[in-house]
Order: structure tokens, then sequence, then C-alpha cells
């Protein structure tokens, strides 16, 4: 039997998983396994890299065009959703390490 994803069972079979969680000993896995498990799910979905690169052009992230994922300056664009990417100004961080070099 195909697995299927939450979205692709019908009531009928949500249910009957619902049914088999209070069977089984679900309540006996301790948070950390629980987190364990799914830490090693998301790995295994994880099989393809995209790499990405930039520069700081007059204070902003510019992305490089690439083939593979559109982007648009400082904006990584999945289907119709943007991610757009902004830094902090660099006094934000110096300041944060090294007093000396933010001219303190």
């Amino acid at each position: 039997m195909a697995r299927k994803t939450l979205e692709e069972m019908s009531e009928e079979e949500f249910d009957v998983l619902l049914d088999k969680i209070e069977d089984d000993d679900y309540d006996k896995v301790t948070p950390q396994a629980f987190g364990e498990a799914l830490w090693a799910l998301q790995e295994q979905k994880a099989e393809k890299i995209i790499e990405l690169t930039a520069e700081v052009v007059e204070g902003s992230l510019r992305f490089e065009p690439t083939e593979i994922v559109p982007v648009n300056g400082n904006e990584v664009i999945f289907g119709d959703t943007r991610v757009r990417i902004r830094l902090k100004p660099i006094d934000a961080h110096v300041s944060r390490f090294d007093s000396r070099l933010a001219g303190e």
C-alpha cells in the first residue's frame, strides 16, 4: 500500500490512522526521540541542494542570476512566494564582536 500525505487521505483513512495512534504505544515516545525522528525525516527529504551566490552592492544584497531558481536583486522567487533578504547595517554586526572596529 502506498503511503499518502494527510492531504491525500480521505476522512475515513484519517480516522483509521488516529485509531491506530490511540492503540499503539505512541504516548511512550519521549519528546527528544520524537524530535530526532522528525529531524531525520526532514533530512531525508532534502536531497536537492541549490546554491546561490550574492554580493553586497551599495549596502544591498544582490543575487547573481541562476537558471534553477529565479532571483531578483535581494529576492528569491518560489512560485507565488518571494523571499526577501535584508541585511542589517554593518555597525550592528561589528559592535557585537569588536567595539574597536565600530569606532567606540
